[in-house]
């Protein structure tokens, strides 16, 4: 499924990486977004986001429930303005142009977005069994002795599903407190603050030319220091 600044493209990769410094502690991801890394690491898992609609899809999708396989415009426009719901999630993530939150009915020859969004989600059905699915803000979460992966709106990029502005600083002044509670913190960004040291980097592509208007990028993880 499509979703702004999902890992999809690397999430193998990187949930090698992470579970190979996990060390069995139990997985926290404060940002789900669309669920490809929580998807791809196994064990004791939290994962949580501030979008509601977002929660409530994977909730759904975990407890077996199957999205549509075709969502026409009419329906698109009507779901936009229901109430937060497993099925909003997916029709505004799953079948907007660009995977960003009702950021406008996805068309594009005879390509059926909900059927593609729908076989995407059935694949990972079955990996998001036992997870718990927390809506909150980041800022609520409490973790310790604990691995914690943060994927959050990127500093200077579209914010995909929200219009309300992301605060990086205090974003990394969290994790920093969260660091000296003896948690393994990493990040993904761009760039870190100097307490934030990159630890591992791929080159990908993206759908939404948000950096430089580069059909690539270089994603990078940062394990943040005491």
């Amino acid at each position: 499924m499509q979703y702004v600044g999902g890992k999809f493209r690397i999430a193998k990769a990187l949930a090698t990486y992470l579970e190979s410094v996990r060390d069995g502690r139990p997985f926290i991801e404060p940002f789900c977004g669309g669920a490809n890394i929580i998807a791809a690491v196994s064990g004791t898992r939290t994962a949580s986001d501030l979008c509601e609609d977002v929660v409530l899809l994977w909730s759904a999708v975990a407890n077996g429930w199957e999205p549509p396989t075709h969502v026409s415009e009419s329906e698109y426009l009507s779901i936009k303005n229901s109430p937060p719901s497993a099925l909003r999630g997916f029709v505004g993530f799953g079948c907007s142009f660009g995977g960003k939150f009702f950021g406008g009915y996805a068309r594009s020859g005879n390509r059926n977005y909900a059927m593609n969004a729908h076989n995407a989600i059935i694949k990972k059905a079955k990996s998001l069994q036992g997870v718990s699915f927390l809506h909150r803000n980041y800022s609520e979460c409490a973790p310790e002795n604990s691995l914690v992966y943060c994927d959050p709106p990127y500093a200077n990029t579209t914010q995909g599903y929200s219009s309300t502005h992301f605060d990086s600083s205090l974003f990394w002044n969290i994790m920093r407190q969260w660091a000296g509670k003896n948690n393994i913190v990493l990040v993904s960004e761009y760039f870190a603050p100097s307490f934030a040291r990159e630890v591992w980097r791929t080159e990908t592509k993206t759908d939404m030319h948000c950096v430089g208007g580069k059909a690539s990028r270089t994603e990078r993880l940062f394990l943040v220091e005491k």
